[in-house]
């Protein structure tokens, strides 16, 4: 067919532009299609479960970083909190088996039991206290008081215990020379319950637990504000294209 050559531009350009038209509507058409059948997976009984979703991973995550932080530091600062009760633990013990130390000498140079139990009820109704025994110079006992003498192979002293061992033990051991005149005539020990330190150390960790559970619930809720605001535009898109490959109208523009 002859066609001026004047005209042969413009007919190419319209060509052209219908071509793209229908390249465009091809597209939005299998967008929409895809999102069709997206849309119907995702309602369907068989659809991805949310445990499997983003939001949920990064709950997830969020939730794992925070607990992991806190429950450190929190163990950190409870592990340093129980040594540092044990040391006073065992400075009270120290202080008050100095103070009877002067009250069993006598008793001990004297060989007069009778004297040395009585000084001795004194310490053991001292709080804690479990056990006392009074050695004479050569070790060997010179008297004892309190239900723990079964128990003295199974402990250690208290100042010798650290980490693991300070959380594990039920009891620890105190002890003093008892001096006259200068000269070693004999030993103080005391066996003390120091299942406080680990009590209070569970009580310490599980209140911050407490604490972290609260500071997640916040972080997850946040979280998931802060991810449906950031995924909307997505959506906005998603939405707006379904409409236009569904009524065919390209004149639409999102919104700024």
């Amino acid at each position: 067919m002859w066609q001026p050559a004047s005209l042969t531009p413009a007919i190419n350009g319209i060509e052209t532009d219908a071509m793209q038209d229908r390249a465009l509507r091809g597209k939005v058409s299998a967008f929409t299609m895809m999102h069709s059948v997206s849309a119907a997976d995702s309602s369907a009984p068989g659809s991805v479960p949310f445990h499997r979703s983003i939001r949920f991973r990064l709950s997830v995550l969020i939730a794992g970083v925070i607990l992991l932080a806190v429950m450190a530091a929190a163990s950190a600062s409870a592990w340093r909190e129980m040594h540092r009760a044990a040391a006073a633990k065992g400075a009270v013990l120290e202080a008050a088996a100095a103070g009877y130390v002067g009250v069993l000498a006598d008793p001990l140079a004297s060989g007069n039991t009778q004297q040395a139990y009585e000084a001795l009820r004194g310490v053991r109704n001292l709080p804690g206290v479990i056990h006392v025994q009074l050695r004479d110079a050569s070790g060997a006992d010179f008297a004892q008081l309190g239900g723990g003498a079964t128990l003295r192979s199974k402990t250690h002293p208290l100042a010798s215990l650290k980490g693991l061992e300070l959380a594990e033990a039920d009891a620890a051991s105190v002890s003093t020379d008892i001096r006259q005149s200068g000269e070693v005539i004999g030993r103080l020990e005391i066996l003390a319950d120091i299942t406080d330190l680990r009590r209070d150390l569970i009580n310490g960790l599980l209140w911050t637990l407490g604490v972290a559970l609260l500071a997640i619930a916040g972080g997850v809720a946040v979280a998931q504000a802060m991810i449906a605001r950031l995924t909307k535009p997505i959506r906005d898109l998603s939405a707006m294209m379904t409409d236009v490959g569904a009524a065919q109208d390209f004149s639409r523009r999102m919104a700024s």
